[in-house]
């Protein structure tokens, strides 16, 4: 029997669903605040690709033009790729769903601005690293909080390194 189907006794002992309660929080918000809502995990897109921007329009612009930007998963992609175009920024890569699908484009690792990237891991893999920026907005998510790297030099062609870095879940 579907939740349609059940008598009317039992649905109404049922618990709301979890989308039917968010609906409700979100049509009353809409009522006072307007139609424009953002869910949690999206404040601070916005001022995420900032940092990355900056990182972006200091280097000379042959440099640019062959820098990779990394995401760790595909919000901070998406950000890129809905932020960055107006600053000339290219598309982002990330191993994270189906950004993964997409694969490495022509990028060959030899420059990459990564978004929460750690130090000592990006050391093992670059032969040059360094933290150019941080991202960081009062009420984003913690994990949406992190540093931004400048490396160069990957040790392993990017191609031959892109089914390693597949995240899926």
């Amino acid at each position: 029997m579907s939740r349609g189907d059940e008598p009317v006794a039992f649905a109404a002992l049922r618990p709301p669903r979890r989308r039917d309660r968010w609906s409700t929080i979100e049509r009353e918000l809409r009522k006072t605040v307007g139609p424009l809502i953002a869910g949690v995990d999206e404040v601070g897109r916005g001022p995420l690709a900032g940092p990355v921007v900056a990182c972006a329009v200091i280097m000379p612009p042959e440099e640019r033009a062959k820098t990779a930007i990394f995401g760790q998963n595909f919000g901070q992609a998406g950000a890129i790729d809905l932020f960055g175009p107006k600053y000339g920024l290219p598309n982002a890569i990330s191993g994270h769903q189906n950004y993964f699908l997409w694969g490495p484009r022509e990028y060959t690792g030899e420059s990459v601005i990564v978004m929460q990237g750690r130090k000592e891991t990006l050391d093992q893999v670059y032969a040059s690293c360094e933290k150019r920026a941080h991202v960081s907005h009062p009420y984003s998510m913690p994990r949406d909080q992190f540093d931004v790297f400048y490396c160069r030099g990957l040790k392993t062609p990017l191609k031959e390194l892109w089914p390693k870095v597949k995240n899926w879940h």
